[in-house]
């Protein structure tokens, strides 16, 4: 049954059919803000039953006397994280409904990595999702609106080219559409394209003499589909994600790089709080050109260094858990957009600006131990972890949007419960 529920679950893990619940607190100077929102999706019911079904079989089995330093670290977390919820935070229940988010994700994480899912339907129906993504991102950048329909049913929300706030390129001198399918942007749809092309991909490759015809077709073609979708996205950071996974596959096959990262783990992990730090003191340093030609960079640099100056002043606990967002207006000049509404583009600066060095460290300590332990799993998952890294350096949805949140929590997790062939 757990497994019934866990396919079924990432079938419809990029899709975002839900029910807001708009209270007082989820108000920003009377802007309706949905990182604030209380929100159930679809995928949160079938995750509360993957949670359940876990527990119950968890409960089955005879306790042991295994000591595991992680569950300490991350009882810790939540204890620190409950604290800042209650003690630090100014819009407690935004960071109440917050803490429960990440409680639940945790819990949905540990539940996925004691399944054991098969390999080749997993596969199977990140293929499916990828292809009706795929196919619905190619329409809608044809007709250069949103499809209607039956697709409302998968969360396709009703937008047209010329929509006030809408994800757009300039193409001589005309606005066109970025492709949505059934996520909330077109950054997410190409992050979630990026790491479901190269999963599928390392597959295909790993295993091409062990499949039939069919199998080799079908896989094929949701890969053709992705890439183009991907594509459309229009996402620079998801086609520099997806093109890094490439290069790395290609690179395992010819030196083995899986094995040369782990032969240098210190190195690794120094190169990772190097690139956290660059990505957050880089901005200070951009060339004016860049902000004056390009506004969303003038957007992203302009919430880095007000958040900066946010975390400066609150260095030690933060804003508390989902209170950047309404914070960060207390620390600019002047209101230059309704681009502060919206968290900063790194979720690292975005972490310890909620939670303060202390909530970060113990972040990074989590981090560190995952990292020790992903050297034992295939090297798909080393490559993937990669890129999700880097998509944190210059977006948020991994920890602020539903559908981002989960592809970090099951990618993270399979690398415990999936054995590749």
């Amino acid at each position: 049954m757990s497994l019934i529920l866990f396919y079924l679950f990432l079938f419809f893990l990029p899709t975002q059919l839900a029910h807001h619940f708009f209270f007082d607190f989820t108000t920003i100077s009377g802007i309706r803000s949905d990182y604030l929102t209380p929100t159930i999706y679809l995928t949160d019911i079938i995750s509360l039953f993957l949670i359940g079904s876990g527990l119950f079989a968890k409960l089955k089995k005879k306790p042991t006397k295994k000591s595991e330093i992680w569950k300490v670290i991350l009882l810790l977390f939540f204890c620190y994280l409950l604290f800042n919820s209650f003690f630090v935070a100014v819009n407690i229940w935004a960071a109440l409904y917050k803490f429960i988010k990440i409680l639940e994700l945790i819990l949905l994480g540990i539940a996925i990595s004691r399944l054991k899912p098969k390999l080749k339907t997993t596969v199977s129906i990140l293929s499916l999702s990828m292809v009706y993504l795929s196919v619905m991102a190619v329409w809608q950048f044809m007709i250069q609106k949103s499809i209607g329909g039956i697709f409302w049913w998968l969360g396709e929300r009703a937008f047209y080219a010329n929509t006030p706030g809408i994800a757009a390129f300039s193409y001589k001198g005309s606005l066109l559409l970025r492709p949505y399918a059934t996520l909330p942007h077109p950054n997410v749809l190409g992050g979630y394209l990026s790491i479901t092309f190269l999963f599928i991909f390392y597959f295909l490759v790993s295993n091409w003499r062990g499949l039939n015809k069919w199998l080799k077709f079908y896989f094929g073609i949701s890969i053709v589909l992705g890439l183009a979708a991907l594509i459309l996205t229009f996402s620079r950071v998801a086609w520099v994600v997806a093109l890094s996974g490439l290069v790395m596959i290609y690179l395992d096959k010819k030196i083995n790089l899986s094995k040369k990262i782990n032969g240098n783990k210190n190195k690794f992990l120094a190169s990772i709080y190097l690139a956290i730090i660059v990505s957050v003191v880089l901005p200070f340093f951009s060339p004016n050109f860049l902000i004056d030609k390009f506004q969303y960079w003038q957007e992203r640099v302009s919430l880095i260094k007000t958040t900066v100056n946010m975390v400066l002043v609150n260095l030690l606990f933060g804003t508390g858990l989902n209170n950047s967002i309404t914070q960060v207006q207390n620390y600019i000049n002047t209101f230059p957009g309704l681009y502060i509404f919206q968290p900063v583009h790194n979720i690292y600066l975005l972490i310890l600006s909620e939670t303060g060095i202390v909530g970060f460290l113990l972040f990074l300590l989590l981090t560190i131990m995952y990292i020790t332990r992903i050297f034992k799993s295939p090297p798909i998952f080393l490559y993937i972890f990669i890129q999700l890294f880097i998509l944190g350096l210059f977006d948020h949805y991994l920890f602020t949007l539903q559908q981002g949140q989960l592809l970090l929590v099951v990618f993270t997790a399979l690398s415990f419960s999936l054995k590749m062939a």
